[in-house]
Formats: structure tokens, C-alpha cells, sequence
């Protein structure tokens, strides 16, 4: 009994092993560039807007990544999976403002500090938004196998708007590791 025991025991063990150890395939991703435009955040989450003008208490600005696989380790392709590394992550970002905001910010100063960055699942650190993170959680559950295009999408929410309606517009600047800029204008009508 004691060996049959001990025998089955190192049978399970045996498989445990043999199933538990495949290899999974680590990707290796890069930032080729981002999509900024209007959102609508007076829902649950913000939502994509191409409207001219939106409301100042729910304005947010969408940030989409656009990602490329630049290499793998060769493991096997798990479709469940989400192991990718971004090789040049974003390091700093900074809004700055092209018309008067209020008193304290004229035309070309940095409105950082009035915009939130709402958090994705992958985190890494972020200057110019006070203490807040990038969370460029590339999702691609249920892709395509070896696809090699990426998107991931965060939002800048804008938690102090002007007290008055107006045009406005916003420069977003983004500064990746290996030093390339990446620049774009957004213009809007808060009301």
C-alpha cells in the first residue's frame, strides 16, 4: 500500500512538473508614436469624442499607444498571455496651454497639475504629472498570434476646468526613453 502510494504520488508529481513548466513567450514591444483626441468623461468611464465642443466638468484628453513587436524569446505563443516589455517607455509628458486658462495660467504656461491620468493595469513611471503613472497595458487577450501591432489606451482627465467658456488649446508633449518627442495640438470648446 505504501508503495503504490508512492507511486502515484510521484506519477501526479511527474505531471505537475511536465504541464507546469511550459515556456512562454516574453515579447519585446516599442512605441512607434500616439493618438491624442477629445473624450467625453461625463459617464463611467471616457469615451471618444469627436464633438467641436464638450462640456468643461467632463472634459479628458484619450492617449492611444501605438505599439510594435520588435522581437520575442521563442517560447511558446499562449493567447492568455500578456508578457510584454515596452523598450522605450514614455518618460515624461507635459500639456501646456496656447491661450490664456485663468489668471494664474497664460498662453504657453504647463497645466500638468490640472489633469489626472486614469490607471491602467501595467504601471511604469511617468514624470510631469506630479506623482502619477503611464499604464501602457498593451491588452492583447484573445489577439491574433504573432501579431506585431499594439494599442493601448489612457486618458488625461481634466480635474480643474476653466471657470469660463471658451477655445482652448492644449499642446501634449511626450518624451520617450530614448529621447524622441512625440507633439500634438488639440483644440476644443469647453463650455
Amino acid at each position: 500500500m505504501r508503495v503504490n502510494r508512492f507511486y502515484t504520488l510521484t506519477i501526479l508529481l511527474l505531471v505537475v512538473l511536465l504541464t507546469a513548466c511550459t515556456k512562454h513567450r516574453t515579447y519585446t514591444s516599442s512605441i512607434i508614436g500616439f493618438q491624442f483626441s477629445h473624450a467625453n468623461n461625463s459617464g463611467r468611464t471616457p469615451r471618444v469624442s469627436s464633438a467641436d465642443t464638450l462640456p468643461a466638468k467632463a472634459y479628458a484628453i484619450t492617449m492611444t499607444q501605438l505599439g510594435l513587436i520588435t522581437g520575442h524569446d521563442d517560447g511558446s505563443d499562449v493567447e492568455t498571455e500578456n508578457n510584454y516589455n515596452v523598450s522605450n517607455r514614455p518618460q515624461r509628458i507635459s500639456i501646456t496651454i496656447l491661450n490664456d486658462y485663468d489668471t494664474i495660467h497664460p498662453a504657453g504656461t504647463l497645466l500638468n497639475e490640472y489633469f489626472n491620468l486614469l490607471k491602467d493595469t501595467v504601471s511604469y513611471e511617468l514624470t510631469g504629472l506630479g506623482n502619477s503613472y503611464l499604464y501602457p497595458a498593451f491588452d492583447f487577450h484573445g489577439r491574433a498570434n504573432d501579431q506585431d501591432t499594439l494599442t493601448s489606451t489612457s486618458w488625461l482627465v481634466l480635474m480643474h476646468p476653466p471657470k469660463a467658456p471658451g477655445s482652448y488649446s492644449f499642446a501634449i508633449n511626450v518624451v520617450l526613453e530614448d529621447s524622441v518627442r512625440l507633439f500634438d495640438t488639440l483644440h476644443i470648446y469647453l463650455k
